[in-house]
């Protein structure tokens, strides 16, 4: 099986947590090319993962253009996403979006916060919310649990459509 694992990131922390999918992934002698959802070539996979930042209970736009312009190819190829963010949960809206997506599973994985990646205003909105400025919530466990789950995986299986966080 050959995995393709593409990300979008604001501030990096997506793109480290797709990094270690990656490597994960390798270790469980799984073919995997790396890259940007602006870089994708989806024809060299037989699986995608996909990493979207969240960011105030929304996607990055720039996922949901790529997941709403690529929708017929990944729906012909076994499909996993997973989502990070600093909130300990999804609101029902964006649990609700996500699930929209032809997808084996989604995952929610809390990610982290480098205030000195941050603008002014995305710090107002973290003193606003009493969100600290520098975090990390990446449970990197949980995320090489998920991977080995993703290497067992039958192709064909159906996924479970639940968002688990």
């Amino acid at each position: 099986m050959s995995t393709l694992i593409l990300s979008a990131s604001k501030h990096g922390s997506t793109t480290d947590i797709a990094a270690r999918i990656a490597e994960t992934l390798s270790t469980q002698g799984v073919q995997v090319t790396v890259g940007a959802l602006d870089d994708a070539n989806l024809a060299c996979a037989d699986c995608v993962v996909i990493g979207l930042p969240v960011y105030t209970q929304k996607l990055l736009a720039s996922g949901v253009d790529f997941l709403a312009e690529h929708q017929d190819e990944l729906d012909s190829r076994e499909v996993f996403i997973f989502v990070s963010g600093g909130s300990p949960h999804l609101d029902a809206k964006l649990r609700a979006q996500l699930q929209q997506y032809t997808a084996h599973q989604v995952q929610y994985f809390r990610g982290a916060v480098d205030s000195s990646k941050l603008n002014l205003a995305e710090k107002a909105v973290l003193k606003v919310v009493k969100s600290p400025l520098d975090a990390d919530w990446r449970d990197w466990d949980a995320i090489d649990q998920w991977v080995v789950s993703i290497a067992a995986s039958e192709p064909g299986e159906a996924g479970t459509g639940n968002i688990d966080s």
